[in-house]
C-alpha cells in the first residue's frame, strides 16, 4: 500500500484478505460480509454495482457475471451440472425436486405450470412430448408411462384406472372412453365399440342390432350409398338404417345374400368405412 505510518484510531489493524495492516486513505468496509479490508482487495459486485473484497466476490458459474455473496446462491452437489456460484438473475428454483437452486441453463419449464424444473426431476409426458415436472407427470396403471393431466383419459369400464389418451378410444355408438381391452369390432359395420354396447353373440353393435328399414333416405345418406357401391342404384326398399353417437350405419341389401354396411358421419357425405357381407366372408375397406 502506501507504507505510511499511521495510528490505530486511523486505520486497520487487518485486511481480512492478506491480514495487512492499511491505512484510513486505504480502508474499506465490504458491502457483503461487512469485514475490513484494503483498497488492494476491492472489488464490484455485478449485481447493484457496490463495492466488495476480492473474498466475496467470485464469478457466476453460467453467465460469469462477478458477484458477491450476498448476490449469490450455491447450487447442491447433486445438481445437474454440480455446485455452483449462481448469481440472482441466473438462479432458479427446481419445482420437481425440494425447490432447490440450480442454474437457469439447467432447467426447462414445465408445460403444465410454467415453473422450472431441473433436468435431473423432469421427464416428458408419452402424449405431448412436453417436459412437465413430477407434480403434473402420472403413471399409467396398465402401461406404466407417464403421461400429464391434459393426457389422462378414462376408460368408462374401468373409472379408477388411468390411461393415457392414446390407450382410450370414444365408442362411436355411445361417446364414453373405452380402452383396448374394453372395445372390440362390430361384425356387421366393421367400427371399434365398447364392450357394453356390443352384443355378446351376435357380436353387432347396439347401433346395427336395430337398424330399420326406412323408403326415404336423406339425400347425404343416397350420395354415400352411391360412393360405397361404385355409383350402382339400389332399390331404397332394400335400405335399413340406424343412427349414434357419432354415425348414420347404412345396410344395402344388394342380393343373393349379399350385403353392404357402410359408416356416414355426422354431417359428411362420403363413407367413412364399407363392410361387404357374402357367402364367403366379410371385407372392409375404408372410402377415401
Amino acid at each position: 500500500m502506501c507504507a505510511e505510518d499511521f495510528c490505530a484510531d486511523h486505520g486497520i489493524a487487518l485486511c481480512r484478505v492478506d491480514e495487512q495492516p492499511a491505512c484510513e486513505e486505504h480502508a474499506r468496509v465490504c458491502q457483503s460480509c461487512r469485514m475490513e479490508h484494503c483498497s488492494a482487495h476491492e472489488g464490484r459486485c455485478a449485481e447493484g454495482d457496490h463495492s466488495a473484497c476480492s473474498a466475496c466476490l467470485e464469478a457466476c458459474g453460467s453467465c460469469g457475471r462477478v458477484v458477491c455473496n450476498r448476490h449469490a446462491q450455491q447450487s447442491r452437489p447433486d445438481a445437474p451440472k454440480g455446485s455452483r456460484r449462481l448469481c440472482i438473475a441466473c438462479v432458479r428454483y427446481c419445482e420437481g425436486g425440494t425447490n432447490e437452486p440450480v442454474g437457469v441453463d439447467e432447467v426447462a419449464q414445465c408445460a403444465s405450470c410454467s415453473k422450472s424444473v431441473c433436468t435431473a426431476h423432469q421427464a416428458v409426458c408419452v402424449v405431448d412430448g412436453h417436459v412437465h415436472c413430477s407434480r403434473h407427470l402420472h403413471r399409467t396403471d396398465a402401461s406404466r408411462r407417464l403421461v400429464c393431466a391434459a393426457h389422462r383419459a378414462d376408460c368408462a369400464e374401468e373409472p379408477e384406472a388411468i390411461f393415457a389418451a392414446d390407450e382410450v378410444a370414444a365408442c362411436p355408438v355411445c361417446g364414453r372412453g373405452a380402452c383396448a381391452q374394453h372395445r372390440a369390432a362390430c361384425a356387421h359395420c366393421g367400427r371399434q365399440v365398447c364392450t357394453a354396447d356390443l352384443q355378446q353373440q351376435s357380436h353387432r353393435c347396439a347401433t346395427c342390432a336395430q337398424l330399420a328399414t326406412i323408403a326415404d333416405p336423406p339425400e347425404e345418406v343416397v350420395a354415400a350409398a352411391l360412393a360405397a357401391t361404385g355409383g350402382a342404384s339400389r332399390s331404397r326398399r332394400a335400405w335399413r338404417v340406424g343412427r349414434d353417437r357419432t354415425h348414420v350405419v347404412v345396410e344395402l341389401d344388394l342380393g343373393w345374400r349379399r350385403r353392404t354396411v357402410f359408416t356416414l358421419r355426422h354431417g359428411d357425405t362420403v363413407p367413412e368405412s364399407v363392410v361387404t357381407h357374402s357367402l364367403v366372408g366379410s371385407k372392409r375397406r375404408t372410402v377415401t
